[in-house]
């Protein structure tokens, strides 16, 4: 009967042999062992538009123009999106098909009401539209929350660091329980001020960021000068990314030398965005600017893609 069974169990493998095996695990996106990924939101004419894909669509029209400026795609490209909107599932493909990781920037949302879960749909939706994606990707949560620049925006986290803790591991919390797992999630204060009331705890954090610019002119010291002193503020033992940082065209082509000629001192800085994007400060990449961003974009030491 023994060997009756078993030879049942070896004919039912065989006839369905995906059964017998586990499905994939979504992996991350890769941490660089050496080097850094290099990447940017590409909006330089500053594009406005509505709708949760239609924006970030026209944005990257962009893209083409970019990669053949640049010499290369570059490994991580932004993109925004409401929290309460659908995912913005066209532009992630097209970001796929770039040959560039996403970093999904996902809008804040209520403190008060993710915590009394009121938009525990919108959550599991958006984790369960990730996972569907499949690809590595990194997700950055309400960034520059330790700024008050967002009340009007009914976002409540300044001055409010255990809600905010709250919500951020609840959100992980329901990625982990619809298998996101291709989800990085970039833990992203600001430069400016204080950061440790908002820290989520490693186990709910993969990486850990900052955003500055550099609106002093402060030329190929400004990226050390910014960041140098920072890194001592974030939590030991995460990968860091450089989640936005730029200058303007006086100072833009000194700016990148210096972060050609600094990153590499700071070893655990594993990821920089560019924001090629115009503003009050017009952080654009334009004329020398853009040479010396083809320039680090051609350096060895920022060339690592990881796995998509």
């Amino acid at each position: 009967m023994k060997r009756m069974m078993a030879s049942l169990a070896l004919a039912l493998i065989a006839l369905y042999p995906l059964a017998a095996r586990s499905a994939p695990e979504l992996r991350p996106p890769a941490i660089p062992a050496r080097g850094a990924y290099l990447g940017a939101l590409v909006n330089p004419r500053g594009l406005k538009g509505s709708g949760f894909d239609e924006k970030p669509m026209k944005v990257l029209g962009q893209l083409a123009a970019f990669n053949a400026q640049v010499g290369r795609p570059l490994a991580i490209l932004h993109v925004f999106s409401g929290f309460e909107d659908p995912l913005p599932t066209r532009t992630l493909a097209a970001i796929d098909r770039n040959g560039s990781i996403p970093l999904l920037d996902w809008h804040c949302g209520s403190l008060a009401e993710i915590n009394a879960g009121k938009h525990d749909g919108v959550i599991h939706a958006y984790a369960k539209g990730i996972k569907a994606f499949g690809k590595p990707l990194f997700l950055r949560w309400y960034w520059e929350m330790n700024l008050d620049k967002h009340k009007a925006k009914s976002c409540d986290a300044f001055g409010n660091g255990p809600a905010f803790v709250a919500a951020w591991r609840r959100i992980r919390t329901i990625f982990l329980a619809e298998g996101a797992t291709n989800a990085a999630f970039v833990w992203c204060p600001s430069g400016h001020g204080d950061v440790a009331p908002y820290y989520p705890g490693d186990a709910y954090v993969d990486w850990v960021a900052a955003d500055k610019f550099d609106k002093m002119a402060f030329g190929e010291h400004a990226f050390s000068m910014m960041f140098g002193g920072f890194i001592a503020k974030l939590p030991p033992h995460k990968p860091i990314m450089i989640g936005a940082t730029g200058a303007a065209a006086i100072d833009q082509a000194a700016f990148i030398r210096g972060i050609a000629k600094d990153a590499p001192k700071m070893p655990r800085i594993k990821a920089i965005m560019y924001f090629d994007a115009p503003g009050k400060h017009g952080f654009q990449l334009q004329g020398e600017g853009l040479a010396a961003f083809k320039a680090l974009a051609a350096d060895p030491y920022f060339s690592f893609r990881g796995a998509r």
